[in-house]
């Protein structure tokens, strides 16, 4: 797996939205779901806005032929959730399976998780 494989994920899914008043801290990992923490900086200069209701977090996972996505959370619900400076969510990805290693992407950055 090389820096190559995961700059394809990005260029492919157009997530080069870099939000500095947003970040993603550790999470957890399970056979089931993998979930991380978003965070909106308590200095943004106002409410953040995000598409559906998972915040636009995808999962993916690495592979024999690159990265591939891994959550099942296809369908996703039009409400666009609000996080005032300061406010943090978690965000759960349902997956296809169980995973040693999964990457949370959301806009241009992400957090790696493996299993305990």
């Amino acid at each position: 797996m090389t820096d190559n494989d995961w700059q394809d994920v990005l260029d492919a899914q157009g997530n080069q939205r870099v939000r500095p008043e947003v970040r993603l801290q550790g999470g957890s990992l399970d056979a089931e779901q993998v979930s991380a923490t978003l965070v909106v900086s308590e200095h943004a200069a106002g409410p953040v806005e995000f598409g559906d209701n998972l915040y636009g977090a995808t999962a993916w996972a690495p592979g024999e032929y690159g990265w591939r996505r891994v959550d099942t959370a296809h369908m996703r619900l039009m409400i666009a959730p609000m996080l005032q400076p300061g406010e943090r969510a978690e965000i759960s990805l349902p997956l296809d399976g169980a995973h040693d290693q999964v990457r949370v992407l959301l806009g241009a950055m992400w957090v790696d998780l493996r299993r305990r």
